[in-house]
C-alpha cells in the first residue's frame, strides 16, 4: 500500500537497545529482591515476586519474548515521527524482517521442528500431545493469526475493548 520497507539496521539497533533495557530491568528486579532479603524487609508481595521468577528454559523463552516486545515498542517510537497516520509496527515489517527479529532475539528456537519420542503419556507443556502437529496446544506459544488484526483506534486497542461501542452495528460480548 505504498509503505516503504524499514531499514534492517534500524531493526537491529532496536533489538540491541531492547536487550540492554530488558536485561537491566531483570537485573534491577533481582538486585532489589536480594537486597530486601539481606535486610529482612521482605513483604508478602516480594516473596510472591521471587517465587514467580521464571527459571531455566522458561526464563529463556520469556526473556526472548520480552526482547521482541520491547524491540517492537522501540521501533514504533522511532517510526512514529515518519508516519502521520496510525499504524501497527508488525504490519510494516516484511516476513524476512520478522524472521530476522526472531533469530536475533533468540525466539526462533521456539519454531524449530520438534521430534517426538514415542510415549503413551502426555507432556506437561503440551508438546507432542498431537503426533501430527507437535506444536498444537503447546504452552508459551503464540497463536497463528488467521485474519488481519483490526483495532478500535487503528493501532492497539482490540475491537470490543470500549464497552457499548457498536462494531458493524452490534456491541461485542464481554
Amino acid at each position: 500500500d505504498g509503505v516503504e520497507e524499514l531499514d534492517n539496521n534500524l531493526i537491529l539497533s532496536s533489538v540491541q537497545e531492547a536487550k540492554k533495557l530488558v536485561d537491566a530491568a531483570y537485573k534491577r528486579t533481582r538486585d532489589v529482591l536480594k537486597e530486601r532479603l539481606r535486610s529482612r524487609t521482605l513483604s508478602p508481595s516480594d516473596v510472591m515476586t521471587y517465587f514467580k521468577q521464571p527459571v531455566a528454559t522458561s526464563r529463556t523463552f520469556i526473556r526472548s519474548a520480552d526482547y521482541i516486545e520491547t524491540s517492537l515498542q522501540l521501533l514504533t517510537e522511532k517510526v512514529r515521527s515518519i508516519y502521520s497516520r496510525p499504524f501497527n509496527i508488525s504490519d510494516l515489517l516484511t516476513v524476512n524482517q520478522i524472521d530476522m527479529l526472531h533469530k536475533v532475539s533468540g525466539y526462533a528456537f521456539l519454531h524449530l521442528p520438534k521430534t517426538c519420542p514415542p510415549s503413551r503419556y502426555r507432556t506437561f507443556t503440551g508438546e507432542c500431545n498431537n503426533r501430527r502437529f507437535p506444536n498444537f496446544g503447546v504452552s508459551r506459544r503464540p497463536y497463528t493469526r488467521l485474519l488481519p488484526a483490526r483495532y478500535e483506534d487503528g493501532r492497539e486497542l482490540p475491537q470490543g475493548w470500549t464497552e457499548n461501542r457498536p462494531i458493524n452495528g452490534f456491541t461485542l460480548p464481554l
